[in-house]
């Protein structure tokens, strides 16, 4: 380790200051390759630099950009295998930098997560200094998050819901996005900070443009309206209201004086920026997308009843040719086909919407067959759905199985002969998760019913229902000593229960999305919980407190802990796992 951090904690905070802002910069003018170059790759100075309230993530990546100064190139100590190190490491950290934002304490995590399987001196010594830290942290054993070189190059975070479309402004400045959660958002390019959020629709915004001199973002959502908004003060200029259904589609004639939008009330309308007037081009069906040819002389337009139109800006607004994409016949067929099977309960709409995705995109004949192996399907699971396995476990004398099923039942089997012993009733919805405790006396059932209810295997009775969580109970957990049960559920909190008082004493709140798995660690003092919003948090079981987080790059499913009590793999939705080792804790040995 470097001797960086004793040196800058001996400072005043205006030298620190000074040094974290200045000395990167000076000593390149002054010819100090070298000393920039382990300025760059010393864990204190990265560490130091995002934490500083003056600086963070941004600040300590444009660092990096003084290897590309073309002085930099001149100097008898440049060297273009640390180059070419220093790159990378730049690159791990724009690619961390959405969760380092949030969280600094990742920094060695997602460095090392990044970098492991680069061979340069510079990252080994890196990644031995990260190593070495003193914190409590979550190091990553293998590189299993994206490392840098790649085509993804940074990540931008901030909606609460789905982003249905992006738009580039023609400068390149900024990127505007569009959601499902009623805003857009306009970042710079650059440094991938949000500038501002614009709010005003009063639905899911489904499409959105800029026009040509940079000045307005014009904006269509699901409340039927367009907006056009300044893009340098971030307000609302006016809104447009002659749809009469959502708006899918926008987009920005040549000259930038006119809109044109699409709709699911089938019209296509031009508008005047100005806000003054609007012309009906046509009206057919509903409308999923439009773009301009490049010389801006004809609109080509993609509804949905699969057809492709082209309208002539110049002359006419009727379309120049239509391209139709399936025979209608087939589609009446099969749509009077598909709701006679809803209206009888023989399929669900789920499979309708997947049936209407492979028709309204002309497969037709392989929707039949679908259809078909569907039913087929669906014949079968009537035997077997009953009985479907959700969740199991092993008693702890190692003779019985328990499972918990989509029947709202728990069913306990005898490993040797294979037979159910008996069935546990109780519970008004799927059982999620069962647990044992390590007595052996005791099952703790989890159910989307929202409750958890302990049952007593030797009587085979309920002992007694918890209740207090909002929604579907996904896992649960005993500690070693059985005495509390740890529950995660889809209301995103994390509770504690006194399994002989039979009451709640913790709740902890710490994802922001559902929780997927709770487990304890063999001492029994931390718990390690995975949740859809690609965190696995370490909690402290007794002070409630998260000690170490670990972000990855999908909704992380599961966990577990080894006897070793700080070696943990966590399985992305990706398929990734990710070995990790919780340092500043004490081995089990």
């Amino acid at each position: 380790m470097s001797n960086l951090r004793a040196w800058l904690a001996e400072k005043s905070s205006e030298e620190r200051e000074l040094f974290l802002s200045e000395v990167p910069r000076l000593w390149l003018e002054g010819g100090q390759v070298k000393k920039l170059c382990r300025l760059l790759t010393d864990f204190d100075f990265i560490e130091a630099k995002i934490n500083h309230p003056k600086f963070g993530v941004q600040a300590l990546i444009e660092d990096y950009d003084l290897i590309d100064d073309t002085e930099f190139l001149t100097y008898s100590e440049y060297d273009a295998q640390t180059v070419k190190a220093l790159r990378l490491i730049q690159g791990a950290l724009r690619l961390s930098a959405h969760i380092l934002n949030e969280d600094t304490k990742q920094l060695g995590g997602q460095l090392s997560g990044r970098l492991l399987h680069f061979d340069a001196p510079e990252i080994q010594g890196l990644l031995q200094q990260i190593s070495q830290t003193k914190i409590t942290w979550l190091r990553p054993l293998t590189a299993s998050l994206t490392p840098p070189g790649g085509a993804l190059v940074r990540t931008l975070t901030g909606h609460s819901h789905s982003v249905n479309a992006v738009a580039v402004t023609p400068d390149c400045k900024y990127v505007i996005s569009a959601s499902s959660d009623k805003t857009l958002k306009v970042w710079d390019l650059q440094s991938g900070k949000e500038k501002f959020t614009l709010n005003g629709h009063s639905y899911s915004v489904n499409a959105v443009t800029v026009s040509t001199d940079s000045k307005y973002v014009i904006s269509g959502s699901f409340d039927g309206t367009l907006k056009v908004w300044y893009l340098q003060f971030g307000e609302e200029k006016f809104t447009f209201k002659n749809h009469d259904n959502s708006v899918n589609a926008v987009t920005v004639t040549r000259d930038g004086k006119n809109v044109i939008s699409g709709s699911l009330d089938g019209t296509l309308k031009l508008w005047n920026l100005d806000g003054k007037q609007s012309y009906l081009l046509s009206k057919n069906s509903a409308i999923k997308a439009i773009t301009l040819t490049t010389d801006g002389n004809s609109l080509i337009t993609y509804s949905e009843d699969k057809n492709l139109n082209v309208i002539d800006l110049t002359q006419s607004q009727k379309p120049l040719f239509r391209k139709t994409l399936f025979r209608r016949f087939d589609v009446v067929f099969s749509l009077i086909l598909v709701k006679l099977f809803v209206f009888l309960k023989f399929i669900d709409e789920t499979f309708l919407s997947i049936f209407l995705y492979m028709l309204f995109h002309h497969y037709f004949t392989l929707s039949l067959v679908g259809l078909f192996l569907y039913l087929i399907g669906k014949i079968i699971l009537l035997f077997i759905e009953s009985s479907e396995v959700i969740s199991l476990t092993v008693t702890t004398d190692g003779k019985r199985i328990v499972t918990g099923c989509k029947d709202k039942s728990i069913k306990i089997w005898n490993i040797k002969n294979k037979k159910q012993i008996f069935t546990l009733r109780g519970h008004s919805e799927s059982v999620t998760a069962v647990a044992i405790t390590l007595n052996g006396k005791y099952l703790v059932s989890a159910s989307e019913d929202k409750t958890l209810k302990v049952w007593n295997l030797e009587t085979e009775k309920e002992c007694f229902t918890l209740t207090g969580h909002s929604a579907s109970v996904n896992t649960l957990a005993v500690t070693p000593d059985d005495k509390w049960i740890i529950s995660g559920s889809d209301d995103k909190t994390i509770k504690v229960w006194d399994l002989e008082n039979r009451k709640e004493i913790f709740n902890f709140r710490g994802h922001n999305k559902s929780i997927s798995t709770v487990t304890v660690t063999p001492c029994g003092k931390q718990v390690v919980s995975t949740s859809l919003d690609k965190t696995l948090q370490v909690w402290n079981l007794e002070s409630g407190e998260i000690i170490a987080s670990f972000t990855g790059e999908s909704e992380i499913k599961c966990c577990a802990v080894a006897s070793d009590g700080v070696t943990i793999v966590a399985g992305e939705e990706s398929g990734r796992l990710h070995f990790l080792r919780l340092k500043g804790i004490e081995a089990k040995p």
